[in-house]
C-alpha cells in the first residue's frame, strides 16, 4: 500500500501581496510572513476588533455619545491591523476612509490559498467584487 500524504506543507515564505494607494504599491503580508510573536499580536487586535464590534451591536443606538467612542476604537484597531500586516504608513493608513480601512482589514489574516482564490475570483468578475456596493464604488 502506497503511503499518500494528506497534506502538502512547506517552511517556504510566499512573496508578499501588492495593492495601490492613490496609485502607489504597498505590500501585504500573509499569516506565514508572521513570527510566533507578530501571529499572536494579530490574533489579539482580531480579537478586540470583534470585541468592540460586539459592543457596537448591543449598545442602543439612541447613546450616540457611547457609539462614537467606540467607532474611533474601532478605527484605531483597523489602523493598527493595516499597519502591521502591511507597509502603508500610518498616515495614510489614517486617511482611508472607514469601508476602505474595512476592505483591507478584510484582506488581513486570510491565509495565501484564500488570497490568490478571491483574487482569481475578482478576475472572473472583471476585477470588481459580488458584493461591492453602489457606495463603496463612490468611494
Amino acid at each position: 500500500m502506497t503511503n499518500r500524504a494528506i497534506i502538502d506543507l512547506s517552511t517556504a515564505v510566499e512573496p508578499t501581496f501588492t495593492f495601490t494607494v492613490d496609485g502607489e504599491p504597498y505590500e501585504l503580508r500573509t499569516v506565514s510572513h508572521l513570527s510566533k510573536v507578530e501571529e499572536a499580536r494579530l490574533r489579539s487586535l482580531t480579537k478586540r476588533e470583534e470585541y468592540i464590534l460586539n459592543q457596537v451591536d448591543a449598545l442602543n443606538p439612541n447613546n450616540e455619545k457611547q457609539m462614537i467612542v467606540l467607532h474611533e476604537k474601532l478605527f484605531d484597531v483597523r489602523v493598527s491591523l493595516i499597519t502591521m500586516m502591511t507597509n502603508l504608513p500610518t498616515e495614510i493608513a489614517d486617511k482611508l476612509g472607514p469601508m476602505k480601512q474595512q476592505k483591507l482589514v478584510e484582506l488581513i489574516g486570510l491565509e495565501v490559498e484564500d488570497l490568490r482564490k478571491l483574487f482569481e475570483d475578482e478576475d472572473d468578475d472583471d476585477g470588481e467584487c459580488e458584493d461591492e456596493s453602489e457606495e463603496d464604488k463612490q468611494e
